[in-house]
């Protein structure tokens, strides 16, 4: 079990549903505007399919399940999936499984649409990127929309960096959980998802989110 692995078993027990997602540095204002940016992105109608790939304990998934026809929730995470479980539970429209990202364990062209938010950054390496990327555009159907959104961008590392340190901002345990972060160009980011057969367009996050200043999102497309 890696490091981040080791990170959201333990956020899985933590008391509210924010931190265990890890987003109670946004609060509940940047929470919302993030699910009605992935809502409106996706496209998502009654008529859809969706994967959400580490889902966290399903704050977003839960909302997605209120306007497709269905949504499967996957984290590798026993526990996260477990604090999911309890949380939103579980039904014909709205299902929760373990799984890796890398090895999506579902079917040829079974969703309609796929999300990951703040998922990839987590990734070990680019081939780890790659390796999900094309795992995605395997379960995704044809004419359907991927979103993968919050992606470290490699050309702002060092200014946010210095910024936290010029503020007195930083500790030894963030600027660890930054080094262990993958953080790739925009540039990058698109040919690596071209050479995967899908067209990527990448976006500023101009919605409240603390994360904004040196992150990316994207939509792909097959």
């Amino acid at each position: 079990m890696n490091e981040w692995n080791r990170t959201w078993d333990r956020k899985a027990g933590e008391g509210d549903m924010l931190s265990r997602a890890g987003r109670s540095r946004s609060g509940t204002a940047g929470l919302k505007a993030s699910i009605d940016w992935v809502l409106a992105s996706l496209d998502v109608s009654a008529d859809d399919e969706v994967l959400d790939i580490g889902s966290g304990p399903g704050l977003i998934s839960n909302e997605l399940a209120s306007y497709s026809k269905s949504v499967v929730a996957l984290d590798r995470s026993h526990a996260m999936v477990k604090a999911g479980r309890i949380f939103h539970g579980k039904g014909a429209e709205f299902c929760w499984v373990v799984g890796d990202a890398h090895q999506l364990p579902f079917a040829d062209r079974q969703f309609s649409r796929v999300l990951g938010y703040g998922v990839h950054q987590f990734m070990p390496s680019l081939r780890a990127f790659s390796e999900s990327v094309s795992e995605i555009r395997r379960v995704l159907r044809p004419g359907g929309i991927a979103v993968l959104g919050a992606n470290p961008d490699l050309e702002l590392q060092e200014n946010l960096i210095a910024k936290l340190q010029e503020e007195n901002s930083s500790t030894d345990e963030m600027l660890r959980s930054l080094s262990d972060t993958l953080w790739m160009s925009r540039n990058t980011f698109v040919e690596i998802c071209s050479e995967n057969g899908l067209v990527a367009e990448t976006f500023d996050i101009d919605r409240p989110a603390w994360y904004a200043s040196y992150m990316f999102d994207a939509i792909l497309r097959g």
